[in-house]
């Protein structure tokens, strides 16, 4: 997973490259309501692609996105966790 503020996420990656979205409190997700309830890595980890982290208002928020547009980009920016 890469760690990536939510505002470069936000400025940086358009909608059609995002394969999910997943909106988590304290590791339990909250947002998709499919998912409310169970451990952020557990659903995380059903999707393909490259992981964004970001931190904002209490919240962690993983942008699952395709490889292609994070290389091209998020790369020169992003760190691994």
């Amino acid at each position: 997973m890469l760690h990536v503020s939510y505002d470069k996420v936000i400025s940086a990656i358009c909608l059609c490259d995002v394969v999910a979205y997943i909106k988590a409190r304290e590791g339990m997700v909250v947002f998709p309501n499919e998912y409310a309830g169970r451990k952020l890595e557990e659903v995380v980890s059903t999707f393909r692609g490259v992981r964004l982290v970001s931190e904002k208002s209490g919240f962690t928020h993983v942008f699952v996105v395709r490889p292609s547009a994070a290389e091209k980009k998020l790369q020169p920016v992003a760190t691994p966790a």
